[in-house]
């Protein structure tokens, strides 16, 4: 059985690796001309971690990344509001959550697929099915028959406009009122700091810091934005908008190259009533989109590619064995992963307050939240069969 992969991102790549462990061929096509290791950083929690150890990731990923030991929240003026601990067992086999630079987790999953699986500088124009097959075509002209695609193409996903949005592909996106900026710094973190993921929340605005190597962090800032604009701020506006943060606030934002500074606004989708159509599947943001505020994202996509793989495994070409297998891998997925987004979604609504009295409770609530409270939700987030 062949698949076919638009996407070469941590879903796409994670499902080659999933596939071929199945005997499954994968062949990846991916939009952008060269696979670079530009970007941010990127959190892979317990979950993520146990579903890579299957594929006997986890060491080369810790000698890359650092451990983080705590989640924390804190209001601008450097008090604790919450900490939440980020190591989860297994059947008895603990996995602690990692943050790595999005560029080197890439190449560690690339270490695991073969060259020949992977085709560059394809942009998927169209998709259809024509009879036991699913034929793509790209801009460039060549067209790829398989017997599945997999739609592993983001946010914005090519294949899900293909599939349920042909008239308006932004249909299905959800504003979440904030604008977001990320970068790389390049600066030593005093020893209280280093193992933790840090979230300072301050009256419309939120500040998040954490180590991804020695004298390297990886940092992002949020502000409540009713509608989107397309103008560029630069690193001295956002020192400006959070300079009543507390320190290493500000010296991470010294610390970051301008040139290095993305710009964004965050999106999730609706959710959709399938996943899949014929023999197309989506995977990862194009099935189920979050907002970063629970570091699940990239997780939910390694997840969904275990859990396809597995429904997979045991299909032949048929039609009827393949449907089968995508609504199997749905079900398998769908409650967790609607569950996290909408849990992101809510998240991210409080951080954008900015009424004081708003906020006051806000960090009350938080900080008095039990801790069989916290214990709980991040139980359901870790949760992995």
């Amino acid at each position: 059985m062949k698949a076919v992969i638009i996407g070469a991102g941590i879903g796409g790549l994670t499902t080659a690796i999933a596939l071929q462990e199945k005997g499954i061929e994968p062949l990846i096509f991916e939009a952008a001309g060269e696979l670079t290791t530009k970007g941010a950083g990127i959190l892979i929690p317990p979950n993520a971690m146990a579903v890579l150890d299957q594929y006997n990731l986890t060491e080369q990923i810790q000698s890359m990344a650092q451990p983080i030991q705590a989640m924390q929240i804190l209001n601008n003026h450097g008090q604790l509001l919450s900490s939440s601990p980020t190591l989860h067992e297994y059947q008895g086999q603990g996995f602690q959550t990692h943050a790595i630079h999005r560029g080197r987790l890439q190449q560690i999953l690339l270490s695991k697929v073969s060259k020949e699986a992977i085709k560059l500088d394809y942009k998927c124009q169209k998709l259809v099915f024509r009879g036991d097959q699913a034929i793509v075509d790209f801009q460039n002209g060549y067209k790829q028959a398989a017997d599945l695609v997999i739609g592993a193409d983001g946010l914005r996903s090519k294949i899900r406009h293909n599939l349920f949005h042909p008239r308006s592909p932004e249909k299905a996106l959800r504003y979440s009122g904030q604008i977001c900026w990320r970068g790389i710094a390049s600066i030593e973190l005093k020893e209280n700091w280093q193992h933790r993921l840090t979230e300072v929340w301050g009256r419309g605005t939120r500040f998040g810091f954490v180590q991804i190597a020695p004298g390297e962090i990886y940092w992002y800032a949020t502000q409540h934005q009713k509608v989107p604009f397309t103008e560029r701020v630069d690193l001295a506006t956002l020192q400006k908008t959070f300079k009543h943060y507390v320190s290493p606030v500000q010296d991470i934002l010294a610390s970051t190259p301008e040139n290095k500074l993305i710009h964004d606004h965050i999106y999730d989708l609706d959710p959709l009533t399938t996943w899949s159509l014929n023999r197309a599947v989506l995977l990862g943001d194009a099935a189920h989109a979050t907002t970063p505020n629970l570091g699940q994202g990239g997780a939910q996509a390694i997840e969904d590619a275990f859990a396809l793989a597995q429904a997979l495994s045991a299909s032949r070409s048929s039609q009827s064995d393949i449907e089968k297998a995508f609504t199997d891998y749905e079900l398998a997925r769908r409650s967790k992963v609607d569950k996290v987004v909408q849990a992101s979604w809510q998240i991210g609504q409080v951080t954008n307050l900015s009424n004081p009295l708003a906020c006051y409770m806000r960090n009350t609530a938080v900080k008095h939240m039990s801790k069989r409270m916290l214990q709980r939700s991040t139980k359901q987030i870790y949760a992995w069969p």
